[in-house]
């Protein structure tokens, strides 16, 4: 058999009983994973192509797999076309190590290995659900919007996707939490379990066009289908930890493999593995350049008028304005160094 087809099947978990269908009926021969741009006439990102050829036998031996999805457009996956560095070999069998099996034909041994061998995030998160309003128009406002007085009575802080934004943020919308609108969120099967009130999380947007973002969901903020949130089920466990590997390069190298969507949902996340450090030297090291990441996060939220903390503008602090502007641009640019050097640490 021979086909080219949307690269779907090779991820998605609808697709799962086709993949072990594929992996232990059929054997893989060629696969060329051409991703998106593969015809000059189909643009965009969202059509993304594979060429694959099988024979429906037992698998036996290694099938060859050519990885062009990083070239974006049709004459260099030509070129690359001829390349051995984009040549892999891989047994069908080892695609199973992974949850859900997806065709991820590239990773290493041990990337397998971390898989197979380690706890899973659904082993120490569960999710929180989410609040569906069927009326976003009418229940969800901007804070700036409501009366100071309503704030944290009828209204609280919604979480709500929002852009690129780590350990902290994106806190800009309110949501009606009066009695009637509850009632009204509950009759469309709207609502999360209130088991979760109150409680602090760890949030994302669901639909991102680069990489997923982390941060932490504060204890009386709410959350809505855009914002994904999991709270942990051993509270003896510090968030900070989780957090700190959610936002690593191996977390987004982990989650492109069995989700390499725009879409980001719970249930993906809740599949990645986790190690934990057995030093409680890590661990506190870990715990206070996490805790410096989201206070610097915060700061630099709050320095907006768009966030609910705002106090005051940065540049008015100073003798003059030309003071001013320049202990701002100092303050600031020694805070995104230690940001930065901080998750480089963390990504160590």
């Amino acid at each position: 058999t021979s086909m080219i087809t949307m690269q779907s099947w090779m991820f998605l978990s609808s697709f799962e009983t086709l993949r072990k269908n594929i992996i232990e009926k059929t054997e893989i021969k060629s696969l060329n994973h051409l991703g998106t741009r593969a015809f000059s006439e189909i643009g965009g990102e969202v059509v993304s192509t594979v060429a694959w050829i099988s024979k429906k036998i037992s698998p036996k031996n290694e099938g060859t797999y050519i990885r062009l999805v990083d070239y974006k457009n049709t004459e260099l996956k030509k070129v690359e076309f001829s390349n051995r560095a984009n040549y892999f070999q891989a047994k069908q069998k080892d695609f199973e190590k992974i949850p859900e099996s997806p065709i991820a034909y590239w990773v290493s041994d041990k990337v397998r290995e971390i898989f197979e061998k380690n706890q899973k995030l659904g082993d120490i998160f569960e999710s929180g659900g989410r609040v569906k309003t069927h009326n976003d128009d009418k229940y969800l406002r901007f804070f700036w919007e409501i009366k100071e007085e309503d704030f944290d009575k009828k209204y609280f802080l919604c979480n709500k996707g929002g852009e690129f934004k780590k350990w902290y943020g994106n806190l800009e919308y309110v949501i009606n939490w009066s009695e009637e609108a509850k009632q009204e969120y509950r009759s469309h099967g709207g609502m999360y379990n209130l088991k979760f009130e109150n409680k602090i999380g760890i949030t994302w947007g669901n639909i991102t066009s680069s990489f997923p973002s982390y941060r932490i969901k504060i204890k009386n903020s709410k959350y809505n289908s855009a914002a994904p949130t999991i709270f942990l089920l051993n509270e003896n466990i510090k968030l900070n930890y989780l957090v700190a590997f959610l936002n690593t390069k191996f977390s987004r190298f982990c989650n492109n493999l069995i989700n390499p969507t725009l879409s980001n949902p719970v249930g993906e996340v809740l599949k990645l593995p986790i190690i934990f450090s057995k030093s409680f030297e890590i661990k506190e090291k870990i715990d206070i350049l996490v805790q410096q990441n989201i206070s610097i996060s915060k700061e630099e939220w709050d320095s907006r008028e768009t966030s609910w903390d705002f106090e005051k503008l940065s540049l008015i602090d100073g003798r003059d304005l030309k003071n001013a502007f320049k202990n701002y641009c100092s303050h600031w640019r020694d805070n995104f160094v230690q940001l930065h050097k901080n998750e480089e640490e963390l990504n160590r």
